[in-house]
């Protein structure tokens, strides 16, 4: 498997009477170097870096939000006191201690070989299921659903915003 075009513009992805597809890879590192999209839609740009993503759960079992951290920031532990940042809202952010934390990524291929073994479809939908079990019903229920919520860690934050807001390096007198 391997990218082999690219291309820009909604049609591309999707088709015209449809135009959202609700997800699309995005390129955010290239060679070390973050990539950012800027968009007015900011639903629709992209977060840089090369990142980690961890699920946070609470006392009961079910999950409060994603957290994304930097690929070499230290694991959150659970237990622990974290500092979550909104993504996009600056200032908003608040405290979360998870009583479990799970990561949500997994190597799968690199350099075109397979890292690991590839679980059937039917041991990945007993996964999805069980998943969905640890979800509070406001966000699975089908009429007003609560969004489930991202949030990044400190470092990420920060590195995000002076990607997304860079400091001007001319002066004009």
């Amino acid at each position: 498997h391997e990218i082999n075009i690219f291309g820009i513009g909604t049609n591309l992805v999707t088709c015209a009477l449809q135009p959202s597809l609700g997800m699309v890879y995005k390129l955010v590192q290239y060679k070390d170097e973050p990539t950012i999209k800027l968009t007015e839609d900011i639903q629709k740009g992209s977060i840089p870096f090369k990142k980690k993503s961890y699920r946070l759960f609470n006392k009961e079992g079910f999950a409060i939000l994603d957290y994304l951290s930097l690929w070499d920031e230290d694991i959150p532990q659970p237990n622990k006191k974290i500092m979550c940042y909104h993504p996009f809202h600056v200032g908003v952010k608040t405290y979360v201690i998870p009583s479990e934390v799970q990561e949500l990524d997994k190597l799968v291929f690199f350099q075109k070989s397979s890292c690991d073994y590839l679980p059937s479809v039917f041991r990945i939908r007993g996964r999805i299921r069980l998943n969905l079990t640890k979800m509070r019903c406001d966000h699975l229920r089908y009429t007003n659903p609560t969004p489930f919520k991202v949030s990044l860690s400190e470092k990420l934050y920060n590195a995000y915003h002076a990607c997304k807001n860079p400091i001007p390096s001319l002066e004009i007198e």
